[in-house]
């Protein structure tokens, strides 16, 4: 009974393999383990200029998005810039995850065009609340195209799922044609569903939905090829019922016979001119099939490059942080000087030069004192989004309190950066539990847990004196995060020289 399966089995191999060499695939097509198209171990790689310059959009950007805070207050503006930063950095991700993965072979004209994508979102920032609003999302759909458009069929992101995903497209879409408030919800529930395939979807779930895809389109050609030949088996057997006009001259002028065999015989019929169908699948060549399409038998897997993506997202970080400073050196030319904006300026001057240090020195992804590979590159874009929304919102504050230091801080400023402070801190702190529950050995567990102590608890202590002290001073607010980060680098430093493991090698 064996022996009947397995024929019919490799008999259905055999029609999808003809249906695939018609679509232009060749024998590299046929069913290989092509599950690990991992890049080849070799030179490490670093971020080159194309991405450099494309960067340049981010320093923009987020100047840009802090402004939607000092503008509008409310909790619906809030929830805005959070929408506006998301969609940012997504289409961010997608460019930068499709350079990491292709390497050398990167286009430049398509990374120019996330570029410009990029910077009409940017442009469009400060009327995003009116008359802009719908060019921010049409500069947000054309990217998210741009971004899928380079990737073959069979061809699975598994690090980036939803850079191939358009169903989160969609409300954007949708959203170009809407007016008023329903336009941001569009914008979230879109956004919403990206970040929950990029959360639930695993690698193993990704491939094997793509082999079904696969699978279902090799069997739709083998139908349609089937469908062709069958067509040319009845053409040819009416033709072979036909007087032949060579023996019957009769037959080539005059008759049924005759007026058929004119009709196969001109440029757009079969016969002496020009085939009616090649065999192309998609229909004839003059009714605009795809030619040469290469439809690959397994999914292959295009992963990411761990180092490269590591600095890539650093960078990112690293200008977050860059324009903090930026920010807070324009407050600071636009004070008064004296006594609290020195003390104010230099809180804050040390808090961003702490976060660079465990962010950017000893992190990964953006998360404190993180080891570079310790998730896995699809949970590191989650938390490099986590991460750099809290930093680039922290840094908006910071920058309002050097302007204003004899002022003391009103509610919303204080809710929001000691939200922001403990969202970054106590992420990193939950990330490094993680970690350490998932290590495989008790010293690596152990060392996971005493970075998320040293991580933690500083932290929280911070966050909960800046939530219970009403309307404090700007230079008391400041230097109680400052000193925060400050002791989480001394816990962690004091630590590593009784345990092993739980310092992070500096990543420059």
């Amino acid at each position: 009974m064996s022996e009947p399966a397995e024929t019919e089995g490799s008999a259905v191999d055999d029609d999808r393999a003809a249906a695939n060499v018609e679509a232009g695939g060749g024998a590299s097509d046929a069913p290989a383990a092509r599950l690990t198209a991992e890049p080849a171990p070799g030179p490490e790689r670093h971020a080159s200029w194309l991405e450099l310059f494309f960067d340049l959009v981010v320093v923009a950007g987020i100047g840009q998005l802090a402004h939607l805070l000092a503008v509008d207050s409310t909790a619906g503006g809030l929830g805005l810039y959070a929408v506006a930063f998301t969609a940012f950095w997504l289409v961010w991700a997608c460019f930068t995850a499709y350079s990491n993965i292709v390497g050398d072979a990167v286009h430049t004209v398509t990374m120019l065009l996330g570029m410009a994508c990029l910077g009409v979102m940017v442009a469009a920032v400060p009327e995003v609340h009116g008359e802009h609003a719908r060019a921010f999302a049409i500069a947000y759909v054309v990217g998210r195209f741009v971004a899928s458009k380079p990737w073959r069929a069979g061809t699975v992101v598994v690090d980036l799922p939803v850079l191939q995903a358009s169903f989160g497209v969609l409300p954007w879409v949708v959203s170009i044609w809407v007016e008023g408030d329903l336009r941001y919800w569009l914008w979230a529930a879109g956004l919403a569903f990206d970040l929950l395939v990029l959360v639930s979807t695993t690698r193993e779930r990704f491939v094997a939905e793509t082999q079904r895809r696969l699978d279902r389109m090799a069997d739709s050609m083998a139908r349609r090829s089937a469908e062709r030949r069958r067509r040319a088996d009845t053409r040819s057997a009416r033709s072979s019922r036909r007087p032949d006009a060579a023996t019957d001259p009769r037959a080539a002028t005059t008759g049924v016979g005759g007026a058929a065999a004119r009709a196969d015989v001109g440029p757009d019929r079969g016969g002496p001119g020009r085939p009616r169908d090649r065999g192309i699948p998609g229909g004839p060549p003059d009714r605009g099939g795809p030619r040469n399409r290469e439809l690959p038998m397994t999914p292959e897997v295009a992963g990411a490059d761990l180092p490269h993506l590591a600095e890539r997202l650093s960078l990112f970080v690293l200008i977050v942080l860059g324009e903090s400073l930026i920010q807070m050196i324009e407050g600071a030319s636009e004070a008064t000087w004296n006594r609290r904006l020195a003390v104010t300026a230099l809180g804050a001057f040390v808090l961003i030069t702490g976060l660079w240090a465990v962010a950017v020195r000893r992190g990964f992804a953006g998360v404190a004192l993180l080891s570079a590979g310790a998730i896995a590159p699809r949970l590191a874009w989650v938390a490099h989004l986590l991460t750099t929304g809290a930093l680039a919102t922290m840094a908006a504050v910071v920058a309002r309190l050097v302007e204003e230091p004899e002022a003391p801080v009103g509610d919303h400023d204080r809710w929001l950066i000691v939200a922001a402070f403990g969202v970054y801190g106590l992420g990193s702190a939950l990330v490094h539990v993680v970690v350490a529950q998932r290590a495989p050995s008790r010293p690596e567990r152990r060392a996971g847990r005493v970075r998320a102590l040293c991580v933690g608890v500083p932290v929280a202590v911070a966050v909960l004196l800046g939530a219970v002290r009403q309307e404090p001073a700007a230079e008391g607010l400041v230097w109680t995060l400052a000193l925060a980060v400050l002791a989480v680098i001394v816990a962690t430093a004091r630590a590593a020289r009784r345990i092993g493991g739980v310092l992070p090698p500096i990543h420059d």
